[in-house]
């Protein structure tokens, strides 16, 4: 294999995993670091920069599902396909990525909407 063969493989490979795994990714640390922060950020009287976690983690779930849809379409605008089991395997995967990207979204949103209830109170 030549090195530009595995830099692009290698470039795909992280792309696929980002696609997958990073909205659940930005959810669970969306929900570690206001688990932990806002104790703190209360007691400072900043509980308004809790915010700031969600809008951080909502960027990244955000990226994630905008990396899964532009990979799923062109995958659907290859006409030739070179290695059908890999498209059936990374549209398998982009697919996951998808749901996953929607359901931990609506998760970091729920956790702001409880941020914004409560409050420091």
């Amino acid at each position: 294999m030549h090195l530009q063969q595995r830099r692009s493989s290698a470039g795909r490979l992280a792309l696929l995993a980002f696609a997958v795994v990073g909205a659940p990714a930005a959810w669970t640390l969306h929900l570690v670091a206001v688990y932990i922060a806002s104790h703190h950020f209360c007691d400072m009287g900043i509980g308004w920069a809790l915010h700031g976690f969600t809008l951080i983690a909502a960027s990244q779930a955000v990226l994630a599902l905008v990396v899964a849809v532009a990979w799923y379409r062109r995958l659907d605008d290859e006409s030739e396909r070179d290695q059908p089991m890999t498209d059936v395997n990374d549209r398998f995967l982009l697919s996951t990525g998808l749901l996953f990207g929607g359901l931990f979204l609506l998760g970091i949103a729920l956790n702001e909407l409880g941020i914004i209830l409560e409050g420091c109170g």
